[in-house]
């Protein structure tokens, strides 16, 4: 654990972990200073580079590639690109090679049933099991949620969730109530948002 405290109050952490057994295959690991990225990494092991940026919400360059977007993983063996992955509106670019992403799909919450959420019908991308969800608040609190199944039912979009919700929900009187600690009530319009992504 390292602890850091800036002049100006911002830091910016990355552990890079290698579980291996025997002779450890990473061979470098450097931060890449690439104006306009939170955090841009090079991991190389024997024949392969990944480039890792986060935090990129314009276009930034990276060598000979373009990403822009919340997360993204580009894996290179050689001159091929072996592997992409892209979170948020953007995506990836090298030479010929595209990985477009679409921006965050946000919906009102319409209900709390058992262990699931209910939004309102979308005719876009439903999240993927395994994907967080986040329940944002009228009043700016923020609940994360894991995704087990997004299905179409008559009243919306039903997604259950992995934690079981711990709230219930007046969708008239708009009024959210967390029944497990820290015991909190909001009160106002509450959205679920998920990010889209995409690899290949």
């Amino acid at each position: 654990m390292l602890r850091h405290e800036p002049e100006d109050e911002r830091s910016t952490f990355a552990a890079v972990l290698e579980p291996h057994s025997g002779t450890p295959f990473l061979n470098g690991i450097e931060r890449l200073a690439v104006p306009g990225a939170t955090l841009a990494l090079r991991v190389r092991t024997e024949d392969r580079t990944d480039l890792i940026i986060y935090g990129a919400p314009r276009p930034i360059t990276v060598g000979d590639a373009t990403f822009q977007g919340e997360l993204g993983v580009l894996s290179l063996r050689g001159e091929r690109v072996e592997h992409a992955y892209a979170l948020g509106l953007g995506g990836w670019r090298r030479g010929g090679f595209r990985l477009p992403s679409g921006p965050a799909q946000t919906a009102s919450l319409r209900a709390v049933v058992g262990d699931a959420l209910v939004i309102d019908p979308t005719g876009r991308e439903l999240p993927q099991v395994g994907q967080v969800v986040r329940l944002l608040t009228a009043d700016g609190w923020v609940y994360p949620y894991t995704v087990l199944a997004a299905e179409q039912v008559n009243s919306g979009v039903r997604l259950q969730v992995k934690e079981g919700p711990g709230i219930t929900f007046d969708p008239a009187r708009q009024r959210l109530e967390v029944i497990a600690y820290p015991q909190r009530v909001h009160a106002g319009v509450h959205r679920i948002e998920w990010a889209s992504s995409r690899s290949r």
